[in-house]
């Protein structure tokens, strides 16, 4: 048989009623809103509260107009001291309305509003706000004055006051509540209105929860039935239950430090609506605790279910890791307490790209919040806009002062933050994935140990390269300490950020290649359009610095450096992927530092090459020769094994039109005119797959492509054939450049040039321009 819940007692009363009111064997002499509760919110300046105050006051104050219909306000639920004083557990803002109400018509109709038994009512939340009660209802501002200037400019006003949140908002309402009431209002029927005892204008029913044998947990519920608390407060509710059964004795502390210190800490943000922002953080530091403790996920349901199940699995056994787990969360709030959070990350963090020695530059920085990674957090935790990578650079800043104490502070920090840094760019890949977690246990692990103790040597889940990078710039500075700031300046460089896999470790050239890097790779916008061209074709003649990695199908992806685009250089530099080998690209970078470090530009170093008899007619040399065949967007190729067939792509991908670098190249070098090219959309005219054939479409008919011999040559015009110009050109051909040998067949030609161990002996891109000039115009071939 279901049992019939309990019949609640309540009493039906006003504001002024409610003084006087006997509840139980106790009668109410003063209310006073609990220390438990948060600041008066009422008057906060946000649009959305705007629209609740707006609304409220139209029924508030309505009710005040003659004729107008009695309201009620729902439920006040508290208890009443032996002193006779009301303590609401729920119904503070109602209450902070009513009493600016009453004070302001006290105003209005020329009470004094001390005699007034209602104005026993103050805040135990913060000594101003308690203070600033006492202050109004001693007052009576000018009625030709808004409330909050004559107030603040009262000789009694302090100046503290314009820091406290409810003071502030008290300001606010009274501010609007002057505005609401119409010019010649009627103020006296008004107050007899609103205090009378027969039949009060705006009344409440109140519930004393002792008298009706109800706790706290209990009006949770209730209330969750009613008049839905927020999801923090239903998480905050059972957070305090759990602590309750599993740590008693610090209960109470972390109770009140949700009601006072942190939220004082969110408060102090730029927005006043904490709950979310609680919530975010939380879920950051139980997760955060929950990796490095091996606890289990739940499922992903709603939030609160998720997070209250999350918090059971961290803090919910008595055991030394949930107490671990919970001075971290105690920690992870009090850190902020009276700290300006802003300046801290701007006095550590920057994303401004013009090195800073005191600062640390990191790319991972917010639109809106910028470096301050705890708004961001609070704002942004578990939506798309925060990763991992933020979580452990977080992480890293909450362990700036040692675990449990705070006074502390790690030595060296600002160093061991800087290689977190270094090894988390190193690892937004295969490591740090932000739909990947379950690395992070061992991800956290390693930024522990490196913040905790200096410890890079045990590091194991982030980049091993970088790791190995980290240990020789640590042996580097131990031998040349003065070499830390250079070092530092070059780690900020956007090309590296802290990847300096490509970079030799040798005290004596180390800044004179650094400072070379820096100049080389020119940061400023007044580089050309395309300021890394020369750049690219210096690093080839310095060696095949090339990322590679295979296609499966006798084609090799090379990444080489966009000509102004510098993402790809980022890739290249940092070691990220598979390809050649780390020993290829320093060789040919140092070689090209060493270089410009003496005077000599990119095009000297270029011409060098060029001019060595050493050098052979391989796809190196084409590229260096010939910049037209470097200037994709993406820095990206795709080569034929042999090196003479290639695609050259303006895209990370072939899904998309590309170019071909020896044919544009060919038609460059012979200054063809676009109208005797028909191919659509030159010179990106190319799709499809890297091994289909790529022809140069001349407007005659002519077609013309690159391959591992030479060229081949396709619809030779008939009237070229048939008048000997062609056995002309080909004769020609074979005069100027010793060793060709073309073989000709109907309209098709085959044009194969001298090779050795398969590499040319001949320039091909000259012997393709001299014969497209030798050509005659289309119109004498048709």
């Amino acid at each position: 048989m279901t049992q019939a819940a309990p019949q609640l007692e309540t009493r039906l009363t006003s504001f002024a009623g409610l003084f006087g009111l006997t509840i139980g064997d106790k009668q109410i002499t003063s209310i006073e809103i609990p220390l438990i509760q948060r600041d008066y919110a009422q008057g906060r300046k946000t649009a959305q509260v705007k629209r609740i105050r707006e609304q409220f006051l139209k029924v508030v104050c309505g009710s005040l107009q003659p004729d107008a219909a009695p309201i009620e306000l729902d439920f006040v639920y508290g208890n009443v001291d032996t002193a006779g004083k009301f303590i609401p557990l729920d119904g503070q803002q109602r209450l902070t309305l009513l009493f600016l109400l009453h004070c302001y018509l006290a105003w209005r109709t020329g009470r004094d509003a001390r005699a007034e038994r209602w104005a026993s009512f103050s805040y135990a939340t913060r000594p101003g706000a308690r203070t600033f009660c006492a202050f109004l209802t001693g007052t009576c501002p000018d009625p030709n004055q808004r409330p909050s200037e004559w107030l603040c400019d009262h000789a009694d006003y302090l100046p503290t006051w314009d820091y406290d949140p409810t003071i502030q908002s008290m300001l606010v309402v009274l501010d609007d509540l002057h505005d609401w009431f119409p010019p010649g209002f009627d103020f006296d029927a008004a107050w007899h209105r609103l205090v009378t005892a027969d039949v009060p204008v705006i009344r409440f029913h109140v519930l004393p929860m002792a008298e009706n044998g109800l706790s706290d947990a209990q009006y949770i519920k209730m209330n969750s039935r009613g008049k839905p608390l927020t999801t923090f407060e239903n998480f905050k509710a059972r957070f305090e239950e759990l602590l309750q059964r599993w740590h008693p004795e610090q209960a109470s502390e972390v109770a009140l430090n949700f009601d006072n210190a942190w939220t004082d800490v969110l408060w102090r943000q730029d927005d006043p609506l904490i709950d979310d922002k609680f919530m975010h953080y939380l879920r950051f530091v139980c997760e955060i605790r929950a990796w490095t403790s091996g606890a289990s996920f739940p499922a992903a349901t709603d939030e609160l279910t998720y997070l209250s199940e999350l918090a059971e699995r961290v803090f919910g056994h008595d055991g030394e890791t949930a107490r671990k787990n919970l001075d971290y969360l105690r920690h992870a709030f009090d850190i902020w307490h009276q700290q300006d959070i802003g300046a801290f990350f701007d006095s550590i963090l920057t994303a401004d790209r013009q090195y800073r020695a005191s600062r640390l530059l990191i790319s991972n920085a917010f639109a809106k919040e910028g470096v301050n990674l705890f708004l961001a957090c609070c704002r942004h935790y578990g939506s798309r806009e925060w990763d991992l990578a933020h979580s452990l650079l977080l992480h890293a800043a909450l362990l700036r002062f040692n675990l449990p104490r705070q006074d502390i502070e790690i030595p060296d920090f600002a160093n061991r933050l800087r290689i977190v840094r270094n090894l988390i760019e190193a690892s937004n890949g295969d490591e740090i994935r932000s739909g990947e977690r379950n690395n992070m246990p061992g991800l956290i692990a390693d930024v522990t140990a490196v913040i905790a103790d200096g410890d890079i040597a045990s590091v194991s889940t982030l980049n091993t390269a970088q790791k190995q990078n980290e240990l020789e710039k640590g042996a580097m500075l131990q031998n040349a300490p003065a070499l830390k700031d250079i070092l530092h300046e070059l780690e900020d460089h956007d090309l590296l950020l802290g990847g300096l896999t490509a970079f030799a470790f040798e005290p004596t050239t180390f800044e004179v290649r650094a400072r070379a890097f820096i100049a080389l790779f020119d940061r400023s916008d007044d580089a050309g359009p395309m300021p890394l061209l020369d750049v690219s074709g210096a690093l080839l003649a310095m060696g095949n610095y090339a990322r590679e990695s295979g296609r499966g199908n006798n084609y090799l992806l090379r990444d080489l450096g966009a000509p102004r685009n510098r993402e790809p250089w980022k890739t290249l530099f940092r070691g990220k992927g598979r390809g050649r080998s780390p020993e290829a690209l320093r060789h040919a970078l140092m070689a090209l530092l060493d270089a410009a470090s003496q005077g000599f530009t990119p095009s000297d170093v270029m011409q060098e090459f060029l001019n060595s008899p050493s050098t052979r007619f391989d796809w190196r040399y084409y590229l260096v020769k010939y910049e037209v065949m470097r200037i994709g967007k993406s820095g990206r190729f795709c080569f034929s094994k042999d090196g003479y067939e290639a695609c050259m792509l303006d895209k990370w991908q072939l899904n998309s039109s590309y170019m071909d670098p020896y044919l544009l190249a060919a038609a460059t070098a012979a200054d063809l005119p676009p109208d005797q090219i028909a191919n659509a959309g030159w010179p990106a005219a190319f799709s499809g797959y890297e091994s289909s054939h790529r022809w140069l479409a001349l407007t005659s008919g002519l077609r013309l492509r690159s391959t591992a011999t030479g060229w081949a040559l396709r619809d030779i015009p008939a009237r070229l054939l048939q008048s000997g110009q062609w056995q002309a050109m080909t004769d020609a051909l074979q005069l100027r450049h010793a060793g060709i040998a073309v073989t000709t067949t109907g309209g098709s030609a085959e044009i194969l040039l001298p090779q050795q161990d398969g590499i040319d002996l001949v320039d091909r891109i000259e012997v393709a321009a001299a014969l497209l000039k030798a050509l005659p115009p289309a119109t004498a071939l048709a």
